[in-house]
């Protein structure tokens, strides 16, 4: 018999929703799938400013259960919700061509919780349908969005949406019996359809960066750049898909760099398949028009059969006090010459822009 097809969507049994179902027993994604849900709608039916003012930048929208005016089923007996400046995501969503009715319909069904293997403690999930990434944040990243929100907008809209970086979408601040978390949306770096069967974290540095034993464990554990020299691993474009993706990743590191960034990391998923894989008409092909994919890159030579879904996650860190005396400590222990993971952001980005050329193919 014909074995089955590793493609077939894994949440096929999920329609597009249409109908409104917040169901799920964690308070938090509660309060979130019922706020975007409102706060987003509600925007929809103001037209869509040209320009965006000054005042956009420091906007937002605030809705408590004491005045809900909606149905409240399922839903804590006391929460806030807070959607920050809600006119500049909706035009960003706008240029990373997401429309509204599509991104809603992804929190329409309760996100999952995923895997984290930052040190930041911070708290990921998934949409139902993977397209989305939701990430739980600190008040200081919160604090650091409202000041890159400005400079973040012009550069995703002078490049007309073409980028490596984080794709944010939305911001809310959730408060919950006097807790408060903060949450950002993103699009998902790794295939919403294909499986993933390999993942690295890459820096660029050589300092403790080697997946623990605890992750490797794992299924798909995210190694990082000493497993990924030990396996000497690359990236195979070609040189015309080299050209293309060092002029994106250049720009985007020049922009993190003026705004004094560092400690980000490129994120790579790979999706390994076969001839048979090719020819089964479940097959996802993320280079399709109207993907959702759009982190993928192409292989070369097409032989290798491999898909690359890569982007920069985690820029959320300006180079200020504690990483100057991280720096100084760790220069002091391990000498001048010792590539640690603690420099100013010029040297950072260049590291990171050498690393990448050199495992380019």
């Amino acid at each position: 018999g014909a074995t089955p097809s590793r493609f077939k969507k894994k949440h096929s049994h999920f329609k597009r929703q249409n109908q409104k179902v917040f169901h799920t027993e964690d308070p938090l994604l509660q309060v979130v799938m019922w706020g975007m849900e409102h706060v987003i709608q509600d925007y929809e039916r103001a037209p869509l400013p040209q320009l965006l003012m000054a005042d956009d930048f420091n906007s937002f929208v605030k809705f408590q259960s004491a005045t809900t005016k909606y149905s409240r089923a399922n839903l804590p007996d006391t929460f806030k919700f807070k959607d920050y400046t809600p006119e500049v995501f909706r035009k960003l969503r706008l240029k990373f061509g997401i429309p509204q009715e599509e991104f809603l319909s992804s929190f329409r069904a309760a996100p999952s919780s995923a895997d984290s293997p930052g040190r930041s403690g911070a708290q990921f999930y998934t949409t139902w349908d993977r397209r989305f990434v939701m990430k739980t944040l600190q008040k200081e990243e919160v604090a650091l969005m409202h000041k890159l929100m400005p400079k973040y907008h012009d550069h995703i809209v002078q490049n007309n949406g073409v980028t490596m970086m984080p794709q944010y979408l939305a911001m809310h601040r959730v408060t919950i019996k006097g807790d408060e978390h903060y949450l950002i949306v993103m699009r998902n770096v790794a295939s919403c359809e294909l499986p993933t069967d390999e993942k690295y974290d890459l820096k660029g540095s050589t300092f403790g960066r080697k997946a623990s034993t605890v992750e490797k464990a794992k299924e798909t554990p995210t190694l990082k750049d000493v497993d990924f020299a030990e396996l000497g691993r690359k990236i195979y474009v070609g040189p015309e898909g080299k050209t293309a993706f060092l002029a994106t990743l250049e720009r985007d590191l020049e922009w993190l760099q003026s705004m004094s960034l560092m400690d980000y990391s490129l994120l790579v998923a790979i999706t390994t398949f076969t001839e048979e894989d090719e020819q089964d008409e479940e097959w996802p092909n993320p280079f399709e028009e109207g993907s959702w994919d759009v982190h993928a890159v192409k292989c070369y030579p097409p032989e290798k059969r491999e898909i690359y879904f890569i982007a920069i996650i985690d820029v959320l860190t300006k180079y200020g006090a504690k990483k100057q005396t991280a720096h100084a400590a760790k220069t002091m222990k391990h000498g001048k010459k010792a590539e640690i993971s603690t420099v100013n952001p010029k040297a950072y980005s260049k590291r990171f822009l050498e690393f990448v050329t050199e495992h380019l193919v």
